[in-house]
C-alpha cells in the first residue's frame, strides 16, 4: 500500500493577472524597468510585493488585496 504525502500550496497567480491590477504608471519605484516586469518577478518570488509603494496607497488598496489572496497572502 502506497502512502500519498499531501501538502497545501499557495495559489498560482499568473503575471498578466498581477499585471493588470498594478498601477500601470513604470514608475520604477520598484527597481524593475516596467510593471510588467515587476509582475513577472512577483510571480517567481524573486521580489515582495512591499516594493512596489503605489499599491499601499488607498487608490489601489482594493488591486493589492486581490493580488495577496491570489497569492494565499494574508492581508
Amino acid at each position: 500500500m502506497h502512502s500519498r504525502s499531501t501538502y497545501t500550496s499557495r495559489p498560482i497567480l499568473r503575471p498578466l493577472e498581477v499585471f493588470k491590477l498594478l498601477p500601470g504608471k513604470n514608475c520604477k519605484e520598484c527597481g524593475e524597468p516596467t510593471c510588467m516586469a515587476f509582475a513577472l518577478k512577483l510571480v517567481n518570488d524573486e521580489l515582495e510585493l512591499k516594493k512596489c509603494l503605489l499599491l499601499f496607497t488607498k487608490e489601489f488598496e482594493t488591486n493589492r488585496l486581490k493580488i495577496m489572496k491570489g497569492a494565499g497572502l494574508n492581508g
